[in-house]
C-alpha cells in the first residue's frame, strides 16, 4: 500500500513528529525534540538525529524525513524524485547490494552542487554508476521505498534502480545507460524516482481493482477485464509507430525542456504490424490501450516469462503515478536480434491503494500527461 506524503504529515503532526525539510544541519536540532536514531526505526541515519519512537505505539511511529529542502516539483502524491549527489563512482559490476564503502573502493568522482557530470554508455550495459542521491532520508521501521528510472530517464535508455543506503540517510542508486551518454548536475539533476508505501502490504487483487473503479483500460482491441490475468494487468506493444536510436556520442542534458532536435537521436518508422529489432538497439513503442488512474498507484513489472526467449526487456521505466492518464510508452532493449509483433506481451502493471486523502487534482498533468505512445523524452523538440 502506497502512502501519500501528505498521510505521512499528518501522521507526523499527530505524533509530534515533523517531516522534516531542512537546509540546516539535522545535528542541530536536538534542542527542538529530534533525538538520535531509535532502535526500532530503518536504520538510514546511525548518526542523525530523528525521532525518538520508542515510547510510541507501533501504530504511531511512522516518520519521513528528507534533508535539504526538496525543490518544486520535486515531491508526488505518492512518493518523490531523487538529485543527483555529491559521489559517482563507476563500474563494470552489477551488484544488488552496496555500502557506501564499496563507493569509495572504486573509481569515483566528488562533485560540488552545480557540477556536471557524464554517464558514458555501453550498449552491453558495461558501465554502471553507482550514486548517492543529494537528500538524506530517514523513515520508519513500518515504510519501504521503491525506487526506479524517471520516465524520461527510461526513455533515453538509461535504467536506474536502489541498490543501498549510507550511514549518512543518502540512497544509493545504480544507473546504466544503454544507449546515450547523460550530462547531469550535482544537485539538480533528478534521474531516479520513488515511491513510498507500508512495508509487506498486499497489492490489489484483481477483485479489488475491478470493484475500485479507479483503475480505466482500453482502447486498441483491449479492455481491463480482458486485460487482467493472474499477476495484474498485461500490457501489449503496438508497433504502427516506432522510434529507433541512433548512435550519437553527443551527451544528452537530462535538463533540458524542448530544446534537443531529436532526429539527431531518433529516427521514426511507421506502418509496420511486425518488426525485426536490431540487437543492442534502444526502441520506443506504444502500448495498446490507454490507461485512466484514480486514486492507486502502478508499478510495471519485469516479469522473466512476458518475453519470449531471454535477454530482452520490455520497459527501463515502471511508476504509473496516481491520476495518470494516457498510453503508455515502452522501451526496448534486447541483447539478440528479435522480431516483435503487434499485440506480443509488453509487461504486467500491478496496483497500489493509496493510504491518505486525496484531492484529485482538475488540471493534473505531468510532461507525459495524455500521451499519443511512443512519446519522446521531454528534453527534445515536439516534431
Amino acid at each position: 500500500m502506497v502512502v501519500t506524503y501528505k498521510e505521512l504529515q499528518d501522521k507526523s503532526m499527530r505524533n509530534s513528529i515533523r517531516v522534516m525539510f531542512s537546509r540546516a544541519s539535522v545535528m542541530a536540532r536536538e534542542d527542538s525534540g529530534f533525538k538520535r536514531f531509535a532502535p526500532d526505526s530503518r536504520n538510514l541515519h546511525e548518526d542523525s538525529l530523528m525521532p525518538d519512537s520508542r515510547d510510541m505505539s507501533p501504530q504511531d511511529r511512522t516518520f519521513l524525513y528528507i534533508q535539504p529542502e526538496p525543490e518544486p516539483g520535486q515531491i508526488g502524491t505518492a512518493g518523490f524524485d531523487l538529485r543527483i549527489g555529491r559521489l559517482i563512482a563507476k563500474s563494470d559490476v552489477v551488484m544488488e547490494r552496496v555500502t557506501k564503502q564499496d563507493l569509495l573502493e572504486m573509481p569515483h568522482t566528488v562533485l560540488e552542487p552545480g557540477q556536471e557530470y557524464v554517464l558514458k554508455n555501453n550498449e552491453d550495459g558495461g558501465r554502471i554508476y553507482y550514486m548517492i542521491s543529494f537528500e538524506k532520508i530517514g523513515l520508519s521501521s513500518d515504510l519501504e521505498i521503491l525506487v526506479d528510472s524517471k520516465s524520461t530517464t527510461g526513455r533515453v535508455g538509461c535504467m536506474s534502480h536502489g541498490v543501498g543506503r549510507t550511514e549518512e540517510g543518502e540512497l544509493i542508486t545504480a544507473l546504466q545507460p544503454f544507449a546515450f551518454p547523460l550530462k547531469v548536475t550535482c544537485g539538480k539533476t533528478r534521474l531516479s524516482q520513488t515511491a513510498v508505501r507500508y512495508k509487506g502490504t498486499p497489492y490489489m487483487t484483481n477483485e479489488e481493482i475491478l470493484e475500485s473503479e479507479e483503475v480505466r483500460f482500453g482502447g486498441d482491441g483491449t479492455s481491463l477485464q480482458g486485460s487482467l490475468n493472474p499477476k495484474g494487468l498485461l500490457i501489449q506493444f503496438n508497433t504502427q509507430r516506432v522510434y529507433r536510436a541512433k548512435q550519437n556520442d553527443r551527451p544528452i542534458n537530462m535538463d533540458a525542456e524542448g530544446t534537443l532536435n531529436w532526429e539527431d537521436y531518433f529516427e521514426l518508422i511507421e506502418g509496420n504490424s511486425q518488426l525485426v529489432l536490431d540487437k543492442k538497439t534502444l526502441y520506443l513503442l506504444g502500448s495498446l490501450g490507454a490507461i485512466d488512474l484514480g486514486e492507486v498507484c502502478g508499478l510495471l513489472s519485469r516479469e522473466q516469462e512476458v518475453m519470449t526467449g531471454t535477454g530482452a526487456w520490455g520497459h527501463f521505466a515502471g511508476i504509473l503515478q496516481p491520476f495518470f492518464r494516457g498510453g503508455i510508452t515502452m522501451e526496448f532493449y534486447s541483447h539478440s536480434k528479435r522480431r516483435l509483433s503487434r499485440g506480443d506481451k509488453a509487461g504486467i502493471v500491478i496496483f497500489d491503494k493509496i493510504q491518505g486523502v486525496i484531492n484529485r487534482p482538475e488540471n493534473y498533468g505531468g510532461s507525459y500527461q495524455d500521451q499519443r505512445p511512443p512519446l519522446l523524452p521531454k528534453m527534445f523538440r515536439k516534431e
